[in-house]
């Protein structure tokens, strides 16, 4: 069982991952609203809102979701980095296991090894 402080610690990771991806005028807004949904248990905006203390205005939160100018593509590399980061740890700490490698029994089909390409 994980205790508290590494749980704390992966959340913090993982949520320094992703705002190194955000623009650094929405990492506040963005940051508020992650919370807000953490706590809120619900994945709705309004009830993100209303779950923490606001500290903008509610068109704030809509406008930055809505018109946020960010990267989609860079939250995911960086999502894509971490999770390569933790599952690497995952293959080394289960490395005994012996690996099992499938091969085609159609020698002659398209994604087969010995087949004609041509």
């Amino acid at each position: 069982m994980l205790s508290s402080l590494k749980i704390f610690q992966l959340i913090s990771d993982w949520i320094t991952t992703l705002w190194t991806g955000l623009p650094t005028k929405l990492r506040p807004t963005l940051l508020e609203l992650l919370l807000g949904a953490i706590i809120s248990n619900s994945g709705h905006i309004t009830d993100a809102i209303l779950a923490i203390k606001p500290v903008r205005t509610w068109t704030t939160y809509f406008k930055v979701i809505e018109n946020g100018k960010f990267s989609w593509l860079i939250l995911a590399r960086n999502w894509t980095k971490l999770l390569i980061r933790l599952l690497g740890n995952f293959q080394k700490s289960t490395s005994s296991r012996p690996s099992i490698t499938i091969m085609p029994k159609d020698k002659t089909g398209p994604n087969s090894f010995g087949g004609n390409f041509g």
